[in-house]
């Protein structure tokens, strides 16, 4: 794929859309933007870029972009002043997340326990500038029913209401932060891959990772646990409700960091065992074309970019897990949406790796 094509691809885009995307491949990689055509933008598509980015969780990374343009292309003070304020809540937000990270870890740890913390701020310390990545929830992997049965005590007894949700996961609030024990390591769900699923959550030996501010961390996946974590995380979102830019990014700085530690035979018989070889030609093709990700650091040559102006319309329909979609959160009918939505990502996802998609499906209707 040439740079003329990538380059006539984007001026299809609406202005606001090359822009939120230029500025998010500058903020993500620091590095100059690689397109200035939509520049300046007026005032009102400069609210449209703020807007867009929060939908898509990406805001703190689209604001660092912005250090990259000339003074003449920035935005109005007032909407520079109040996007700078957003993106201090975030750094903190994150600083607060590594902190009960680290507590409830210490917590678990001092009664024996194993956890394994899945995606985000495990992931956000991939990045070259973490506390710019939006955090979630926390997300916990214990690797038996008896080791979670314990955890789930021990927070009981500190105050916490742990509710089971009907995948199996449970969720109870600390300090004010969403957290989720899960006994699945990797969003798959097709029933011909529990026997591939149970070899790769013990094949690899996790690590400690480390915070922003240098002290430990708890465990994390090891770097190919890591890689098909996150590339079966975003297929269940895409497969399902939907799901945004922040996602990719996190894709994108996994492929970086496994850069040199891998072996490309290794990661295509993992892929291919998890049934997700085709889905990863896709996802190598739409890290490439607007998520700025260098092909040297890509696990595998291959890109099918035939699929990427599809898989763009989907993630900016919904934003960040389709939370944005038009009636997502109206309770009345949800099963019917689910479905529709369903049908519709059909045409994305089916020739893709079809049994994973039906087994996605059948799995967010049983949890509606």
């Amino acid at each position: 794929m040439g740079s003329n094509n990538r380059t006539g691809r984007r001026t299809m885009m609406d202005r606001e859309t090359s822009a939120l995307l230029s500025l998010l491949r500058s903020g993500l990689w620091s590095r100059s933007l690689d397109d200035m055509s939509c520049f300046p933008l007026s005032a009102s598509e400069w609210e449209k870029v703020c807007h867009s980015a929060r939908q898509q969780t990406v805001s703190a990374l689209v604001w660092n972009g912005l250090r990259y343009l000339p003074s003449e292309c920035l935005p109005g003070e007032q909407l520079l002043m109040q996007w700078t304020a957003d993106v201090g809540i975030i750094e903190a937000r994150n600083r607060n997340m590594d902190s009960i990270v680290a507590e409830l870890d210490g917590i678990f740890s001092s009664a024996g326990l194993h956890p394994v913390l899945q995606k985000g701020q495990g992931i956000a310390a991939l990045y070259q500038a973490p506390l710019l990545r939006e955090s979630g929830d926390i997300d916990w992997y214990f690797c038996s029913r008896e080791e979670n049965d314990k955890a789930l005590s021990i927070v009981s007894g500190a105050g916490c209401k742990p509710e089971k949700r009907p995948d199996g996961s449970w969720f109870y609030v600390w300090k004010g932060i969403g957290v989720e024990h899960h006994l699945r390591l990797f969003d798959i769900y097709s029933p011909f891959r529990k026997s591939f699923l149970a070899y790769m959550a013990e094949a690899y030996d996790c690590s400690r990772m480390t915070f922003p501010s240098g002290s430990e961390g708890p465990l994390v996946p090891a770097t190919m646990q890591t890689l098909l974590m996150a590339s079966a995380h975003i297929f269940k979102h895409i497969a399902g409700n939907g799901i945004g830019l922040r996602q990719f990014c996190d894709m994108a700085c996994c492929c970086v960091s496994a850069y040199g530690k891998i072996r490309q035979e290794e990661y295509l018989d993992m892929i291919s065992s998890a049934g997700l070889k085709k889905w990863n030609s896709v996802l190598q093709a739409f890290l490439t074309e607007y998520i700025g990700l260098e092909r040297k650091y890509l696990p595998l040559p291959q890109e099918d970019a035939s699929m990427n102006a599809a898989l763009l319309s989907s993630v900016f329909a919904g934003g960040n897990f389709g939370h944005y979609r038009h009636g997502r959160h109206k309770r009345a009918g949800r099963k019917l949406r689910t479905a529709l939505m369903f049908l519709r990502n059909t045409r994305l996802t089916f020739r893709l790796a079809p049994s994973e998609t039906l087994s996605v499906f059948f799995n967010l209707l049983s949890g509606q």
